[in-house]
């Protein structure tokens, strides 16, 4: 505990946050579409609470995956789709420097440059396939309104913390 104290005193004390509706589209597509482990833990588990036929070999819906939040505790979340500010403790931690992802590559080489680190922010592989406003928009935009609300409110204090737009999708 000491050695802990000490370093959230004199280390740089950094972390980067992103709009939480996209997070949870980047968490769904990556952990739940692509992640073999993530598939099989948390999409069998989605499928037999939410499904008639559990063993269905279809990948779990993004309105399964946002039901299976809805019906969460955030505080037994899996850490990817967990809000945030349970993560890095905002309220008790007192960073130098919370950055966006949205800007991620000129607020990791500020943060960098600001330690004096002898490296760049490398460039994205070339197998990186951004989640995009379109796809956000288009997965938002098959749930009822009344879903998407209460989605928001689920993580209302992620938007309020960090200054993002709940109405923004």
């Amino acid at each position: 505990q000491p050695e802990i104290e000490r370093r959230l005193r004199t280390y740089y004390r950094f972390t980067f946050v992103r709009h939480p509706l996209t997070r949870l589209v980047s968490a769904y597509r990556n952990k739940l579409l692509e992640v073999q482990d993530y598939r099989k833990r948390y999409g069998e588990l989605i499928k037999k609470r939410y499904r008639r036929n559990p063993k269905s070999d279809e990948d779990v819906t993004f309105t399964e995956f946002v039901r299976f939040l809805l019906d969460s505790s955030v505080t037994e979340m899996n850490e990817h789709w967990r809000p945030f500010n349970l993560l890095c403790q905002p309220c008790v931690v007192s960073y130098n420097f919370i950055g966006a992802y949205e800007s991620l590559e000129d607020e990791a080489n500020y943060v960098l440059e600001r330690n004096h680190a002898s490296v760049r922010w490398p460039p994205r592989q070339s197998f990186y396939r951004p989640t995009t406003d379109e796809e956000v928009k288009k997965l938002y935009g098959s749930l009822g309104a009344n879903t998407v609300r209460r989605l928001v409110q689920k993580y209302r204090s992620d938007f309020s913390l960090f200054g993002y737009d709940p109405d923004e999708y």
